[in-house]
């Protein structure tokens, strides 16, 4: 897995001096979507310095501060950043960094640049817009275009667009990698809880990743063991199994893995990167 780790030595000499950082209004798009930032960008010396965290985490970044550092990991990347002299180095090699990190009201902004060249990402700045468009997530080298989320309820259900890449990289690595063991298809599975037949499975979650012309680039369908049964019908069944539609795979999925899948989809819906395309509940 890659790893992005970005080390910051905060001084007490990096706190916002007087030389005067113009702060307006520039909005902060990711990967086509608006997010909600409490740190605003800055133009200073002619540059423009972004908030390091905000944009971090929506390109899939853990960011840890610690008394000396911040942190930010992500896969198998190491970025480190020195403060003080204002060096950067990804995984050995030197990055640029054109100004001078620093702290405003609490919160690290650097310039965007070093955004750039970090996530090996797109950035642009026009008509009062930052922009950043991170490499699109690749299956089998085709990159992915679109994800969707579908669930279904008794009466219609609900398909929703999860964009941003670092959250359908994340989505796709839960759902194909490290899985557990492969079995066969259980004999009884619906999207419905099919009450009358013990051992029985129901869907409740599909996740299509597709190129830009629509073609399926990968399926996964989430299924959870009916449990309306006595203990003793239900004993060594796995209690969630996925569904690889594409090579019709069945596997035991572990018990952490719906909420890990959960978690991340609060997170892209609580930073606008989920969009609701159809409902049909009644």
């Amino acid at each position: 897995m890659r790893k992005l780790i970005l080390s910051a030595t905060l001084a007490a000499s990096l706190v916002l001096s007087s030389t005067a950082a113009y702060a307006a209004t520039y909005p902060i798009v990711i990967d086509g979507v608006t997010i909600v930032s409490e740190a605003q960008p800055e133009m200073k010396n002619d540059r423009l310095m972004v908030p390091l965290r905000v944009i971090s985490e929506n390109l899939g970044a853990e960011v840890e501060w610690t008394a000396a550092q911040v942190v930010l990991t992500k896969q198998d990347l190491k970025v480190t950043l020195s403060l003080m002299d204002s060096k950067a180095d990804k995984n050995g090699v030197a990055l640029t960094v054109d100004a001078k990190p620093y702290l405003s009201n609490n919160r690290l902004l650097v310039p965007i640049r070093l955004i750039a060249e970090a996530f090996d990402a797109s950035v642009s700045y026009k008509d009062g817009q930052v922009s950043v468009q991170a490499q699109p997530l690749k299956i089998g080298g085709v990159p992915v275009a679109s994800l969707q989320q579908e669930y279904r309820m008794l009466m219609g259900g609900v398909v929703s667009e999860i964009s941003g890449e670092a959250y359908q990289e994340q989505l796709y690595a839960l759902l194909s990698r490290d899985l557990g063991e492969k079995v066969e298809a259980p004999e009884h599975y619906d999207w419905r809880a099919l009450i009358d037949d013990p051992g029985s499975y129901s869907q409740f979650g599909a996740y299509t990743f597709r190129d830009k012309d629509g073609k399926e680039l990968a399926d996964y369908d989430l299924y959870a063991l009916v449990e309306a049964f006595p203990d003793e019908l239900l004993a060594g069944l796995p209690k969630y199994l996925v569904h690889d539609a594409v090579s019709d795979e069945w596997f035991v999925l572990d018990e952490a893995r719906p909420d890990a899948i959960g978690a991340v989809m609060d997170r892209a819906h609580d930073n606008g990167f989920v969009k609701e395309i159809s409902n049909t509940v009644a």
